[in-house]
């Protein structure tokens, strides 16, 4: 149904969802632009939170990233730290993936090895 309501609508030039939300050049300003939401980013908007619904007052929160938008948050984060784990890379994209995506993120980012096995690797710049 909604394929078919949105048949011929363009996503919109890219701009704040939430206009007046944040200070302009603030952190959330700065979240909205370099991890904004795939939902939003889809139509052209940028939102660093989600709108209040039913499943996030059950604790059931899902935050969705792009694949372009994780990788992007990957990269930071990794420049940053000597050494991480998988836990880590998933804290930091608010578990919004599956464990299996975050390998398959992890693999597809040139620069970033692996050394161990299982639950305990650890994960670093090439010189691990």
């Amino acid at each position: 149904l909604l394929e078919f309501l949105s048949v011929g609508v363009s996503p919109e030039p890219t701009q704040l969802f939430y206009r007046g939300l944040y200070p302009i050049g603030g952190g959330k300003v700065q979240e909205a632009v370099s991890r904004p939401l795939r939902a939003f980013k889809k139509w052209g908007f940028l939102a660093a939170d989600p709108p209040l619904l039913k499943d996030r007052m059950q604790g059931r929160e899902r935050r969705g990233y792009d694949q372009a938008s994780r990788l992007r948050i990957l990269r930071e984060f990794a420049r940053g730290k000597k050494e991480f784990r998988l836990r880590d890379y998933l804290q930091e994209v608010r578990f919004s993936v599956s464990r299996q995506q975050a390998l398959k993120d992890l693999k597809s980012v040139p620069g970033i090895r692996k050394r161990g096995r299982g639950k305990g690797a650890v994960y670093g710049s090439g010189s691990l």
